[in-house]
C-alpha cells in the first residue's frame, strides 16, 4: 500500500498526492515510520483502532466539508487506509449500531472520503461483511496465495470465466513481481479487468486455460 499511496494516488512533476488528508492504521508498527514520509499535508499514521475518537473524527469532517461547499470551495479529498490490519474494533457493533467500518464504507462518499485495504486474505474480518464487501469499486490483486486467488476468481472474473481469469493472473504475474491486476467496477463491464490501472488484458489461450487448475 505504501508504494500505491507514493508513486500511483499523484500528479505533476513533484508527485503531489491526491489527498488533502489520510488517516493510516497499521497491524504493526514495524511500517510507521515509512507511511509517516507519505506526501500527504494532513497525515495521521496509527496502529489502534478506538471507535469514539474514530467517529468524532468522521462528525469533524463531514461538517468541515459541508462549511467548504457553503463557501463554494471543493471538498477536501480524504482518504482512510487500513494496511494489513487485523480489524478487531471495526466489526463490533457500537452502542446498539453497525460497527464503524459497515457506517464508514456506506457513508464515505458524502465526505469525499477514500477507503483503502491491504490484505492477504481476500475475505479476512473486514471483507467477509457483505455491506463492506459490496461498497468496494476498485479491487487490486497482486502475488496472492493460489486459495485465495480461487476466491478472487470466482467472485471477480466478471466477462471472464474463472479459469480465464487465473490464467490472466499467471501470464502477467510473470512479466514483472511487482505488476498487478486491477478490477474497476466503475468501468463498463468487459473494461473492468485491466493490468495494472489502465491496460488492456489479452484474452488467454485455450492451452494457458487448460493448464489452470481449480
Amino acid at each position: 500500500m505504501y508504494s500505491l499511496l507514493k508513486e500511483g494516488f499523484t500528479y505533476g512533476p513533484k508527485k503531489k498526492s491526491i489527498f488533502d488528508e489520510a488517516s493510516v492504521f497499521l497491524g504493526t508498527m514495524d511500517s510507521m515510520e515509512v507511511f509517516e514520509k507519505l506526501p500527504i499535508k494532513n497525515l495521521v499514521v496509527l496502529t489502534d483502532f478506538v471507535p469514539e475518537p474514530f467517529s468524532e473524527y468522521m462528525q469533524d469532517l463531514e461538517k468541515h466539508q459541508i462549511e467548504r461547499l457553503q463557501k463554494n470551495k471543493p471538498m477536501l479529498n480524504a482518504l482512510i487506509a487500513f494496511d494489513d490490519y487485523a480489524a478487531k474494533g471495526l466489526m463490533k457493533h457500537h452502542e446498539g449500531q453497525n460497527s464503524p467500518l459497515e457506517q464508514l464504507c456506506v457513508t464515505s462518499r458524502h465526505y469525499n472520503c477514500s477507503i483503502a485495504f491491504c490484505s492477504q486474505i481476500y475475505k479476512n474480518s473486514g471483507f467477509s461483511n457483505p455491506t463492506v464487501r459490496n461498497q468496494i469499486n476498485v479491487w487490486i490483486i497482486s502475488r496472492v496465495s493460489l486459495p485465495e486467488l480461487r476466491k478472487i476468481a470466482e467472485d471477480h472474473c466478471n466477462y471472464l470465466t474463472p479459469k480465464q481469469f487465473i490464467a490472466v493472473y499467471n501470464k502477467l504475474m510473470l512479466k514483472s513481481k511487482y505488476n498487478f491486476i486491477v478490477i474497476n467496477y466503475q468501468k463498463p463491464y468487459t473494461e473492468r479487468i485491466t493490468e495494472q490501472f489502465n491496460i488492456p488484458i489479452e484474452l488467454p489461450g485455450q492451452e494457458e486455460v487448460d493448464a489452470v487448475i481449480i
